[in-house]
């Protein structure tokens, strides 16, 4: 996995040396915010991605496309602390079409999702070069 505190390019490209496209990354970094939570190194403490932590749905969508900033990895850009946007820099670099798509619909959300984690279980990691 990317750093958070690196480019939305590095992000890309990362994600397409192991055969993901940027739709598909913004997918598995949503699928993977849906649960748990983000450690003191990237936030004050430790915080939930979303308002329903232990609930796979699509609240990290929503609250992202709502403007509410409860994941601490998607907060607006700030030069000194890139780290904290990863998620949003990420969401956006389709100008977020694929998070909207998965705010409006709770059912493309987790069918996309999972086809998207299956695959990922299915060919990584020994095909994956990082």
């Amino acid at each position: 996995m990317p750093l958070p505190e690196s480019s939305t390019e590095s992000h890309i490209q990362t994600f397409a040396r192991m055969g993901f496209s940027r739709e598909e990354m913004i997918t598995l970094i949503a699928a993977g915010h849906t649960i748990g939570q983000v450690h003191a190194n990237v936030s004050s403490g430790i915080k939930a991605f979303d308002d329903t932590r232990t609930a796979y749905d699509n609240h990290v969508a929503l609250d992202y496309i709502r403007d509410i900033r409860t994941n601490p990895l998607a907060q607006a850009y700030d030069p000194a602390f890139p780290e904290r946007s990863s998620d949003s820099r990420i969401f956006a670099s389709d100008g977020n079409v694929t998070i909207s798509r998965y705010a409006a619909s709770s059912d493309a959300y987790m069918s996309e999702t999972g086809a998207v984690l299956l695959r990922m279980f299915n060919e990584g990691p020994s095909s994956w070069q990082i």
